[in-house]
């Protein structure tokens, strides 16, 4: 089963988000004499949207250069797969802000609408798609993975390191075109569970003594999970 939680939110939607924001930065959109200054200024625009769309999943931590930056040089928005999701919609309205009407530009909006959409699709659906649904999600993400081809072929032509079309996008392909058709709605497999059951584990882990973890992390997880059910 291919994972939304890597494949989409820390692999596809990380680049395309990480992207919209870093290029408001890098060409002083925010009105900033350098980046760091029009990064300090798209942080503010940002938590300002977060109080006003009352927004349940916030970024954490600071938003600098660097965290819109991978190791490779290319942008990428380093955070958590649950705060990227919720920032696709922050991200389409970034793209919209500064739409100003050139084909790079309308192809950013585009690209965000496909994303956001292809989230909608998997929050409003039971876990098999009904037909109509299926098909747009399956349009929606193949027409996501298109545009953002279109945009790493640019930016290699002009020599930019930008839009870097990951490995994880064919990924995508085979999960919006077969494995929703086959086994249905990916938010039913995706891979939170699991992570939020590993950060559970580290933190009784760091509660224990070295000496005695093995067995009183044991009895530590029982109580959890016997508290949890009841």
């Amino acid at each position: 089963m291919i994972d939304s939680v890597h494949a989409l939110d820390l692999g596809v939607a990380s680049n395309i988000i990480g992207n919209i924001l870093y290029e408001s930065i890098a060409n002083r959109l925010w009105g900033g004499p350098n980046q760091d200054a029009n990064a300090s200024l798209l942080e503010a625009d940002l938590r300002g949207w977060e109080r006003r769309t009352r927004a349940g999943t916030r970024l954490q931590g600071k938003l600098t250069v660097q965290r819109l930056k991978s190791e490779s040089g290319f942008p990428k928005l380093k955070a958590k797969g649950a705060q990227v999701r919720h920032l696709a919609e922050y991200a389409l309205t970034i793209a919209r802000k500064f739409d100003s009407g050139s084909q790079h530009d309308r192809m950013k909006v585009a690209i965000a609408q496909l994303l956001c959409r292809v989230y909608q699709c998997m929050s409003s659906s039971s876990q098999f798609f009904p037909a109509p649904a299926l098909t747009e999600f399956q349009t929606a993400g193949q027409k996501m993975l298109l545009i953002l081809s279109a945009l790493h072929t640019a930016a290699v032509e002009s020599g930019e390191r930008r839009w870097k079309f990951p490995p994880k996008g064919h990924l995508i392909d085979h999960m919006v075109s077969i494995q929703a058709r086959e086994w249905g709605n990916p938010s039913y497999f995706w891979c939170y569970g699991d992570e939020d059951l590993v950060g559970q584990c580290i933190e009784i882990a760091r509660s224990c003594h070295p000496k005695t973890c093995v067995a009183s992390a044991l009895v530590k997880w029982l109580v959890l999970s016997f508290e949890r059910d009841e």
